[in-house]
C-alpha cells in the first residue's frame, strides 16, 4: 500500500445505485505508530474493510444492524462492495485483524445512504412532479428578522 504522510483518510460512496465505492489511504506514521503499539510488523497485519448498516442510529462502533467484513489486498487502495440494501445507511471502517474474533479500526468513513430509484430521488421542485420550481419559490425567503415588541402599560 502506498503510504503518505499525514494523509489518512477513508471515503465511502455510491456511484451507481448496485455498487458501494470505498477509497483510502494510510499514513506511514499511522502504520508505524500501530505496528509499534501491537509490536508487529504492520505489512504482517491482515486488513480489512468492515461496512456496518447504520441507518437510523447514532453509530458508536458497536451498534450497527448488521456487520460485513471483507479482507483487503495489502496493496488495495480502493474496494467497491456489491449487494447492499437499498434505503439503509452505512458506514465502512479499514483496519487490522488481531485475531479470528477482533478487529482494529484505524479509519471510519463518512456515512452514506444507498441511492434511490430515480422517481424517489429527492429534488428542489417543490413538491412538483414536473421538475419545475414552484411559482411561489422566488417570493419566499428562508430568513426572517423578527424584533420584540416592548409591551407598554395600559
Amino acid at each position: 500500500m502506498e503510504k503518505k504522510d499525514g494523509n489518512d483518510y477513508i471515503v465511502a460512496s455510491y456511484p451507481n445505485e448496485q455498487q458501494l465505492v470505498v477509497t483510502w489511504a494510510v499514513s506511514e506514521q499511522k502504520c508505524t505508530l500501530v505496528s509499534s503499539y501491537f509490536n508487529h510488523a504492520f505489512a504482517e497485519f491482515i486488513k480489512a474493510l468492515r461496512i456496518y448498516d447504520v441507518t437510523s442510529i447514532v453509530f458508536n462502533g458497536a451498534n450497527a444492524h448488521t456487520c460485513h467484513e471483507v479482507f483487503v489486498r495489502e496493496d488495495s487502495k480502493q474496494w467497491t462492495i456489491t449487494g447492499l440494501n437499498k434505503h439503509r445507511s452505512y458506514c465502512v471502517e479499514w483496519g487490522i485483524k488481531l485475531n479470528e474474533n477482533k478487529f482494529f479500526p484505524i479509519l471510519r468513513s463518512n456515512i452514506v445512504q444507498a441511492l434511490f430509484p430515480e422517481h424517489m430521488k429527492p429534488s428542489d421542485s417543490g413538491g412538483r412532479s414536473d421538475g419545475q420550481s414552484p411559482e411561489w419559490k422566488e417570493y419566499v425567503s428562508s430568513y426572517s428578522y423578527y424584533t420584540k415588541e416592548s409591551k407598554g402599560e395600559a
